[in-house]
């Protein structure tokens, strides 16, 4: 009997740690990502249960509001911040671990994804659409720019953009949604060209849309993900869908099909078994439990799609992703530009000419010309992120390894990839003094590789800056003695000096004497006038 209790227990938790685990991340200000799981009991069915929780642990210790959530090849969370962060990075354990934006710097985009990455956990381009003007854009966290940018405009309308992935074969895929013309449309763009649409999938005709293929039932647009096969699987308010990648619809499921689900969808996703867990939620801001607000198992190959329905959610559901992540692109089992690239650190670069700044002796409101060669003799290309010309004040044999460049005096945020055998000649680049001050300043070639890290390459250059042209240089004031009026000679009957005092009144005057209460001024100029009346007369003869 013990043995039968024992293999009983050993197949359950063989089940159950075979369990696929996924995070639901909700409305309002939270510090928790909910965690249910997909199991198995002993009789074969297949159900949804509590699974762990994740706490999200801020530096600054408080609460935000997310939108979006993508886990990352290396376990990391990446988070889509509505605090004006961008995004924040978490890692497995959900400690912060980077954060895009100070708080309040960045508006809150719908959805963030990784374009690139350079390690494993660290991703460097995000797929990260502007929430307030519906420019879909991926950013550059190294070279702190925008490389690929989308204007989606209908009839000179931008759209609100539900959500956007990176797809195989270097394409963008973004749903969106224009409520003024109540028209949605998923778009798959190129990534060499943002301008160039490769598929267009709409609600309904519009003649600024002449190729796009048509679903009912897809405005309004909730949410997106891929596979590496091309298929996505699309999320309305009212309807789930999986295309291929011509368009061609595979599979559709209404809200109302089944009386478990209530409300409106709000995500859906992909699990690894080829099951869907979609999320339900009541309209409207809800930050309280509802019993709309639920997450749906879905078999898309059954007659009754519905296997299982979650609990009641203590908030409206916003995002869901599973526990092993998907390869943080939002397509599944998919990273874009692996991490596993073969390039070489700038370091590698032979400096063949410079840097120089010639002149290096100029005017404030003068400008001068910065030139260098860098040659690759190395076996693999070399990619910068960011070149900059970096200056600190002082002179360069004042200058101590450890000490900060810290003025970017000429800069260039454009992704650059030198190869082999190849070479960067600058030209002449104009820097005007006027962006540092009058002084002496010592500078430096900084390139940031692909890893964000910089290297500094060639020999320092000292440049000295004067006052503008048409200028003396700075004032030079010195500080006078303390008015003694006795040695100026100004006295009264009684030989005392006559001082100025202010009474309070905001004038320097005294109410001892007639004389006294005269402005200083005056008394000088009578002073003078009296020596000048007393000089003697010259003799003529």
């Amino acid at each position: 009997m013990a043995a039968l209790v024992f293999a009983a227990a050993t197949t359950f938790i063989s089940a159950d740690a075979q369990a696929e685990k996924f995070h639901v991340l909700t409305a309002g200000g939270t510090s928790t990502l909910q965690g249910l799981q997909v199991t198995t009991s002993f009789d074969g069915e297949t159900h949804l249960t509590p699974g762990p929780h994740t706490e999200l642990q801020l530096t600054d210790g408080g609460l935000a509001t997310y939108t979006d959530l993508v886990v990352l090849p290396g376990g990391h969370l990446l988070l889509a911040d509505g605090s004006g962060r961008g995004a924040v990075r978490f890692d497995a354990d959900g400690q912060q671990v980077e954060q895009l934006f100070s708080p309040g710097e960045w508006t809150a985009p719908p959805s963030v994804v990784a374009a690139g990455f350079i390690t494993p956990n660290d991703p460097d381009l995000l797929l990260m659409p502007d929430g307030s003007n519906g420019h879909l854009r991926i950013y550059d966290k190294i070279a702190d720019n925008f490389l690929w940018n989308h204007d989606p405009r209908l009839e000179e309308r931008l759209p609100l953009i539900a959500r956007a992935i990176i797809s195989p074969e270097d394409k963008v895929s973004a749903a969106f949604n224009w409520p003024p013309l109540s028209l949605a449309a998923v778009q798959v763009l190129s990534r060499d060209n943002s301008e160039e649409t490769q598929l267009i999938i709409a609600s309904e005709a519009h003649p600024e849309l002449p190729d796009a293929l048509i679903i009912d039932d897809l405005y309004p647009l909730r949410d997106l993900m891929g596979d590496l096969d091309g298929r996505l699987l699309i999320t309305s308010r009212t309807g789930l869908f999986i295309v291929d990648p011509t368009g061609d619809l595979l599979w559709h499921m209404d809200l109302g099909d089944d009386a478990a689900m209530g409300g409106e969808f709000e995500a859906a996703r992909w699990l690894d078994s080829g099951l869907v867990v979609a999320a339900t939620r009541q309209p409207g801001l809800w930050t309280e439990p509802h019993s709309n607000h639920r997450i749906h198992l879905i078999d898309p190959d059954a007659d009754n799609p519905v296997i299982d329905s979650s609990a009641s959610l203590d908030a409206a559901p916003v995002a869901l992703e599973t526990a092993a992540g998907h390869g943080g692109t939002g397509t599944r089992d998919y990273s874009a530009d692996a991490f596993d690239f073969d390039e070489a650190p700038p370091s590698a670069l032979d400096v063949d000419e410079g840097p120089t700044v010639d002149p290096s002796e100029l005017l404030l409101d003068e400008s001068t010309t910065l030139r260098f060669l860098l040659s690759n003799r190395d076996e693999a290309p070399v990619t910068i992120r960011r070149a900059e010309f970096r200056v600190a004040q002082g002179g360069c044999d004042e200058l101590e390894p450890a000490d900060e460049l810290d003025h970017s005096w000429w800069s260039s945020h454009q992704n650059r990839t030198i190869d082999i055998e190849d070479s960067w000649d600058s030209g002449d680049l104009s820097m005007a003094a006027d962006e540092l001050d009058a002084d002496i300043w010592c500078g430096r070639l900084v390139m940031t590789g692909r890893d964000g890290v910089s290297h500094i390459l060639g020999e320092p250059v000292e440049v000295e800056i004067g006052p503008p042209s048409g200028s003396d240089g700075p004032v030079s004031v010195e500080e006078l003695a303390e008015f003694d009026p006795i040695d100026a000679g100004i006295t009264d009957d009684t030989g005392n000096g006559i001082t100025p005092a202010d009474n309070g009144s905001g004038c320097s005057c005294s109410s001892t004497s007639p004389a006294s209460s005269l402005p200083l001024v005056v008394l000088l100029a009578i002073f003078l006038i009296g020596r000048f009346r007393r000089l003697p007369v010259p003799n003529p003869g």
